[in-house]
């Protein structure tokens, strides 16, 4: 596992598809992740 601190970006697009307007400042908390993909047969 990785431990991913938290941090902000930029959701969306207005330059695009309009289903993904309005760009938006979005906060994200930290969370862990693995660091490979897992199968649900593997889990």
């Amino acid at each position: 596992m990785v431990w991913v601190p938290r941090g902000s970006f930029v959701m969306g697009s207005d330059r695009h598809y309009p289903e993904e307007a309005p760009a938006h400042r979005v906060e994200v908390a930290g969370f862990w992740i693995d660091r490979a993909p897992v199968t649900n047969a593997q889990f």
